[in-house]
Order: structure tokens, then sequence, then C-alpha cells
């Protein structure tokens, strides 16, 4: 079986706590990623201690233990990688351009529906 990157792991641990309703301690999240995976307990652990000092989780005492949730939601935290990815291009324009030409019609009718909401309103007698 090839060993999970750390990336991947942390994607796996991101997964369960955005699944869940609440705090999680590192027994929870371990109990919910061995079902599908062969992971020590301190390797999910570690993979929290490390998302918490990314500032990615929150962490709070939980009797003898820690509990865990995410600092932000699935959809913020692909909006912000979206956003990074955007800030190590020279041409903006031209990522954007080809990110439009993958998109699905569903996708780019929902984005313009939500570009018309955002843009500012043309004043009654104003030039477009």
């Amino acid at each position: 079986m090839a060993k999970a990157g750390t990336g991947e792991l942390e994607a796996a641990v991101m997964d369960v706590l955005w699944s869940s309703s609440g705090w999680m301690t590192a027994g929870e999240v371990h109990d919910r990623l061995s079902s599908d995976r062969h992971l020590a307990y301190n390797t999910v652990m570690t993979i929290l201690v490390r998302l918490w000092n990314k500032g990615r989780v929150h962490r709070q005492r939980d009797g003898r233990a820690f509990a865990y949730q995410a600092r932000v939601s699935r959809e913020e935290w692909a909006a912000t990688r979206m956003d990074e990815v955007l800030d190590e291009v020279d041409d903006r324009p031209a990522v954007l351009n080809l990110l439009l030409a993958k998109m699905t019609r569903a996708d780019r009718d929902q984005l313009r529906r939500l570009l018309s909401e955002r843009s500012p309103r043309t004043k009654p007698g104003r030039a477009r």
C-alpha cells in the first residue's frame, strides 16, 4: 500500500472535520479515518497539530485531550486557495479565461448571476 503524503492526510482530516457538526477529538477523527485507511493515532494527532499550527483549525481542551474544529468552511477554504493560485501568476486574465473555458455552462451562468448581483447598478440617464 502506498504511503499517503502530508497534504493528502491534511485534506482527509479536514474532510472529516468539515463533515462534522461540532468539535472532534483526535480519537474521533482517527476512528472516522481508520475505516478507510490504516493510520496510527499518533499520525492523526500530528496532522491535527500541524493544521492548528497553520491556523486552519481551532483547538480547545476536552478533558485530558484537545478537540478540533475547522476555522473556515470547505467553500471558504476553496475560495482562499483559488485566490492564492491567482496571486502566483503573472497573467491573471489568461488564467481566468482558461478557467471560464473549463467551466460548465451551468457554472458560467451561475457566475454571471453572481457578478450581476455584485456589480454596481448604473443610474438612469448615465452611459453604461
